[in-house]
């Protein structure tokens, strides 16, 4: 049997390094950062969440494993690259699970890139 010793920790810091090494400092990399999902607006015009610019966990957001964004100042990031790490294997019910969230988080970043890394998994 061929199993990868990495816990989920350590991968997010393993791509974490790889990606500061090849990006731009206007780009930040992020580990279990929360991203909305939704944004609404209710019947007084106000927007919901209320603090749609610093999201929090079940609050219309989903906290993710890996964020890539760009850096806006102010701390703003623009979310860019999404990445969710899952130690295999992994069901129908995960797939389905991960790909429902994805396109929560694209509703509203459109232009969004997500992906699911699975690691563990016997080849």
């Amino acid at each position: 049997m061929n199993h990868t010793p990495y816990k989920e920790k350590e991968l997010y810091e393993m791509i974490s390094t790889a990606l500061r090494k090849r990006l731009d400092e206007k780009y930040v990399i992020s580990r279990e950062t929360n991203v909305l999902y939704s944004l609404i607006v209710n019947e007084k015009l106000e927007i919901e969440p209320s603090n749609y610019k610093e999201p929090s966990r079940g609050e219309f957001s989903f906290q993710v494993d890996l964020l890539v964004g760009e850096s806006l100042g102010d701390n703003k990031v623009l979310p860019l690259v999404i990445i969710e790490i899952k130690k295999g294997p992994i069901t129908t019910h995960d797939v389905i699970t991960y790909s429902t969230k994805a396109q929560m988080h694209k509703k509203v970043y459109p232009y969004l890139r997500y992906g699911l890394l699975i690691f563990g998994e016997e080849t």
